[in-house]
Protein backbone atom coordinates (compact mmCIF):
# COMPACT_ATOMS: atom_id res chain seq x y z
CA UNK A 1 0.00 0.00 0.00
CA UNK A 2 1.76 3.11 -1.15
CA UNK A 3 0.28 6.51 0.22
CA UNK A 4 -0.32 9.80 -2.11
CA UNK A 5 1.63 13.26 -1.36
CA UNK A 6 1.02 15.24 2.26
CA UNK A 7 -0.10 11.84 3.33
CA UNK A 8 1.62 8.29 4.92
CA UNK A 9 1.27 4.78 5.58
CA UNK A 10 -1.18 5.13 8.39
CA UNK A 11 -4.02 6.43 5.57
CA UNK A 12 -4.67 2.70 4.95
CA UNK A 13 -5.13 1.86 8.68
CA UNK A 14 -9.36 0.84 8.12
CA UNK A 15 -7.56 -1.17 4.67
CA UNK A 16 -4.65 -2.92 7.21
CA UNK A 17 -7.85 -3.86 9.38
CA UNK A 18 -9.86 -5.32 7.00
CA UNK A 19 -7.01 -7.43 4.94
CA UNK A 20 -4.71 -8.25 7.77
CA UNK A 21 -5.87 -11.79 8.50
CA UNK A 22 -5.61 -12.91 5.15
CA UNK A 23 -2.76 -10.87 3.05
CA UNK A 24 0.99 -10.17 3.83
CA UNK A 25 0.20 -6.45 3.64
CA UNK A 26 3.54 -4.04 3.18
CA UNK A 27 2.57 -0.04 3.91
CA UNK A 28 5.12 2.30 2.47
CA UNK A 29 6.15 5.59 3.38
CA UNK A 30 7.36 7.39 0.45
CA UNK A 31 10.68 9.46 1.25
CA UNK A 32 10.24 12.67 2.74
CA UNK A 33 7.04 10.89 4.71
CA UNK A 34 6.16 9.25 7.49
CA UNK A 35 9.14 6.86 8.60
CA UNK A 36 11.18 7.87 5.81
CA UNK A 37 10.82 11.86 6.57
CA UNK A 38 14.69 11.90 7.14
CA UNK A 39 15.42 10.40 3.26
CA UNK A 40 16.80 13.68 1.37
CA UNK A 41 14.89 14.91 -2.00
CA UNK A 42 14.69 15.39 -4.71
CA UNK A 43 11.40 13.60 -5.25
CA UNK A 44 10.41 13.25 -8.42
CA UNK A 45 8.61 10.57 -9.70
CA UNK A 46 10.85 8.27 -10.94
CA UNK A 47 13.11 8.57 -7.56
CA UNK A 48 9.07 8.25 -5.63
CA UNK A 49 8.80 4.80 -8.32
CA UNK A 50 12.60 3.72 -7.61
CA UNK A 51 12.18 3.81 -3.79
CA UNK A 52 8.90 1.87 -3.76
CA UNK A 53 10.69 -1.08 -6.15
CA UNK A 54 13.21 -0.38 -3.66
CA UNK A 55 11.34 -1.36 -0.74
CA UNK A 56 9.23 -4.28 -2.36
CA UNK A 57 12.70 -5.80 -3.65
CA UNK A 58 14.09 -5.35 -0.09
CA UNK A 59 11.55 -7.05 1.34
CA UNK A 60 11.35 -10.07 -1.23
CA UNK A 61 8.27 -9.19 -2.76
CA UNK A 62 8.38 -9.87 -6.75
CA UNK A 63 4.76 -10.05 -7.15
CA UNK A 64 1.64 -8.28 -5.22
CA UNK A 65 -1.54 -6.93 -5.14
CA UNK A 66 -0.86 -3.26 -5.49
CA UNK A 67 -3.23 -0.64 -3.43
CA UNK A 68 -2.45 2.86 -3.58
CA UNK A 69 -3.92 6.74 -3.42
CA UNK A 70 -2.69 9.59 -5.34
CA UNK A 71 0.75 9.74 -5.97
CA UNK A 72 1.12 6.38 -4.81
CA UNK A 73 -1.70 5.42 -8.10
CA UNK A 74 0.81 7.39 -10.54
CA UNK A 75 3.90 5.43 -9.03
CA UNK A 76 2.00 1.70 -9.48
CA UNK A 77 1.36 2.97 -13.17
CA UNK A 78 4.89 4.22 -13.68
CA UNK A 79 6.10 0.64 -12.55
CA UNK A 80 2.93 -1.08 -14.24
CA UNK A 81 4.35 -0.38 -17.44
CA UNK A 82 7.67 -0.99 -16.92
CA UNK A 83 6.97 -4.46 -15.41
CA UNK A 84 3.44 -5.65 -15.38
CA UNK A 85 4.45 -9.05 -14.66
CA UNK A 86 5.16 -7.79 -10.85
CA UNK A 87 1.45 -7.38 -10.09
CA UNK A 88 -1.39 -9.91 -9.65
CA UNK A 89 -3.71 -6.48 -9.35
CA UNK A 90 -3.66 -2.61 -8.83
CA UNK A 91 -6.38 -1.18 -6.96
CA UNK A 92 -5.83 2.68 -7.58
CA UNK A 93 -7.39 5.74 -6.38
CA UNK A 94 -7.56 9.11 -7.59
CA UNK A 95 -4.82 9.02 -9.55
CA UNK A 96 -2.36 12.18 -9.75
CA UNK A 97 -0.25 11.41 -13.08
CA UNK A 98 2.50 13.54 -13.90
Amino acid sequence: MVHGMSQDRRVFGAQVEAFKSTHRIQLIDLPGHGLSADIPGPYGHLELMNAVRGAMDAAGIARCHYWATHTGTSLGLLMATADPNRFESLVLEGAVVP
